[in-house]
């Protein structure tokens, strides 16, 4: 439907926002409701299973309308970011009581499979990445990004590795330019189970992307993280953080450090071969029953449980680092009674971080 069809200032607003935000699923606000409208509203009705309705707005009587009340977001955001889409939330700005006119509405958030807080989607003993990469004909440049802990990584490496890395880190969401998206979307067909996201090619401009890292990170360079020279790597970080800043708006606090990974101190595993490994993921039901993460993670906390499978998604080549974590953890199976203290130590300082937070508003609730 064109703008000018839209003859009430409801339906005109929404038109305008919707302008913005074309590919991607608009929640519009109205009331106690999200309510969505056209394709938005055949989406979300088949995907979520709500009726699919119609509503007269002035001369345009045949609008498609779905929606479900505000307090239920939580229930079906989830199921419509394991459906791969992503969603913008768009809200009223101001007291319907003290509006003159329409009320004015902005999206306050895009919610992506990549980019989610949701509690109900994500795994606490696993990481939700984020990925952003580009590329040439020799060097590919990756950045990894979990927006729930506030990991950031940053790799360089040859571009026939390509494949091989993004099944290592299975990210949910992959940020591609324009340029790139065929020639990923065909690589990673029935490989990945990842959204890939469009974006312009100058959010990949060297320049523009190193400007908003130093910016981000309030340095005068990227020295101090290791990735100065490293141009591919670079854009694809500038990319993440560009894409996290749209979606999240001022959430970026938790991002504090920028890690250079060398991928080539770990082990090559291509695609068959973590398959045939079954390391997290049984090729039998795509569950984590039966693997070999499931045998080995006996961690008791999240933070744990992240490590160990990112341990097992690189494999060490250097033998000095491998022994010195044979000797770690030789002396933890040694010390049973350092092993439980340290678990003691832990449990209470979660509980004095939980006292701690109820006595005072706005203290700490624990640790990332």
């Amino acid at each position: 439907m064109s703008k000018k069809q839209a003859t009430t200032p409801l339906m005109e607003q929404y038109l305008n926002i919707k302008a913005e935000y074309k590919n991607v699923l608009l929640l519009y606000r109205m009331g106690d409701f999200y309510e969505t409208f056209y394709d938005d509203a055949k989406t979300i009705a088949k995907t979520i299973g709500i009726a699919l309705t119609k509503r007269a707005h002035g001369k345009s009587a045949e609008v498609p309308l779905a929606g479900f009340p505000y307090h239920a977001l939580d229930n079906y955001l989830p199921k419509l970011l394991n459906a791969g889409l992503r969603v913008a939330i768009c809200e009223q700005v101001e007291d319907p009581k003290l509006a003159k006119g329409i009320v004015k509405r902005e999206v306050v958030e895009i919610a992506s499979p990549g980019a989610t807080l949701s509690d109900k989607i994500l795994d606490s003993k696993a990481n939700n990445f984020l990925l952003a990469l580009t590329f040439d004909d020799n060097i590919c440049g990756i950045s990894v990004a979990d927006v729930s802990t506030g990991t950031f990584l940053l790799a360089e490496f040859p571009t026939n590795y390509l494949l091989d890395n993004l099944v290592r880190y299975q990210p949910r969401e992959i940020l591609v330019a324009n340029k790139d998206f065929e020639f990923v979307e065909t690589l990673i067909q029935n490989r990945l189970n990842a959204i890939i996201t469009k974006r312009e090619d100058w959010v990949y401009n060297r320049d523009y992307a190193y400007e908003n890292l130093v910016n981000h990170f309030k340095s005068h360079s990227l020295k101090g993280f290791g990735c100065d020279d490293m141009d591919k790597g670079v854009c694809a970080a500038g990319a993440v953080i560009h894409y996290i800043n749209e979606n999240y708006k001022t959430r970026l606090e938790h991002f504090v450090s920028l890690k250079v990974l060398n991928l080539s101190d770990f082990m090559v595993l291509d695609e068959s071969t973590r398959r045939n490994l079954e390391i997290a993921q049984s090729n039998q039901d795509q569950s984590k029953t039966a693997t070999l993460l499931s045998v080995l993670d006996h961690t008791v906390t999240a933070m744990g449980g992240r490590m160990m499978k990112q341990w097992l998604q690189h494999p060490l080549l250097s033998k000095a680092e491998i022994e010195s974590r044979q000797k770690s953890v030789e002396e933890l199976i040694k010390a049973k009674m350092s092993v439980m203290n340290l678990q003691i130590y832990w449990v209470l300082f979660l509980i004095w971080s939980a006292c701690w937070a109820r006595l005072l508003p706005g203290a700490p609730t624990g640790v990332m």
